[in-house]
C-alpha cells in the first residue's frame, strides 16, 4: 500500500508541508510506503477545455507538469491533499491540478473511483 501526499503550499517548508509530514509519518508507523510530492516547484496550468483528453483516455494535451502528477496520484492507494487557504479555497496551483485531475479521470477508466482520500487545510486564526 502506498500513500502520497500533495502540498499545493508555494511555499516548499511551510505549514502545509509541516502538518503531511506528519500524517506521512504517521502512516510510516503503521508499515504503509508514503511519497510526498509538492506543487511549489511545478507548473501546472488551468484546464483549457480542450476535449483532447476525450479523444486520448487518461492523458492530457497540455505540456506542463501534470501528467506526471497525475500517474502518482493514479498510482497510489490513497491520496492526502493539503493546501493554506487562499480566499476561502485551495491554492489556485492545487485547484488547476485537481480540476484538470478529475476532468481526465472522467473522460478515461477513472483510477480514482473508490480511492481513500482526505483533505488537510491550513488557515490563519
Amino acid at each position: 500500500m502506498k500513500v502520497l501526499a500533495i502540498s499545493g503550499s508555494p511555499r516548499p517548508e511551510g505549514n502545509t508541508r509541516l502538518l503531511l509530514q506528519t500524517a506521512l509519518q504517521v502512516l510510516e508507523a503503521q508499515g504503509i510506503a508514503t511519497e510526498y510530492l509538492s506543487l511549489h516547484d511545478k507548473q501546472v496550468l488551468p484546464c483549457r477545455a480542450c476535449l483532447k483528453c476525450a479523444e486520448d483516455k487518461n492523458r492530457c494535451a497540455q505540456e506542463d507538469d501534470f501528467m506526471p502528477i497525475y500517474e502518482a496520484m493514479a498510482a497510489a492507494d490513497g491520496l492526502i491533499v493539503g493546501s493554506p487557504v487562499y480566499f476561502g479555497s485551495a491554492t489556485p496551483n492545487l485547484m488547476a491540478l485537481l480540476d484538470r485531475a478529475g476532468y481526465v479521470a472522467r473522460q478515461g477508466d477513472n483510477p480514482f473511483h473508490r480511492k481513500v482520500g482526505t483533505p488537510i487545510v491550513v488557515a490563519r486564526r
